[in-house]
C-alpha cells in the first residue's frame, strides 16, 4: 500500500473519530438540558405535547372520515 493511501486511510479514520466525539459531546450537552428542568416543567411539556398530538389525531380521522364520505358521493 502506497503512503498516499495509508495516509488518506489515516484521515478518513481520524474524521470519523472527530465526528463521533462531536455526536457525543452534543448528547451530553442535551442530556444536561433535560436533567436541568424540574420534574413540573418536564411534565407540563410531556402534557403540551400529547394536547398538539391528540388534536393532529383528531384532524387526521376527521378529514379521513370526509374523504370517505366525499368518495362514496362521488360514486353513487
Amino acid at each position: 500500500m502506497s503512503d498516499k493511501v495509508k495516509n488518506e486511510e489515516i484521515q478518513d479514520e481520524q474524521e470519523v473519530v472527530a465526528e463521533e466525539t462531536v455526536q457525543s459531546d452534543t448528547e451530553t450537552v442535551a442530556e444536561e438540558k433535560v436533567e436541568e428542568k424540574s420534574v413540573e416543567e418536564q411534565l407540563a411539556d410531556a402534557l403540551g405535547e400529547i394536547a398538539t398530538l391528540k388534536d393532529a389525531n383528531l384532524r387526521v380521522a376527521a378529514e379521513s372520515e370526509n374523504f370517505k364520505k366525499r368518495m362514496l358521493r362521488e360514486h353513487s
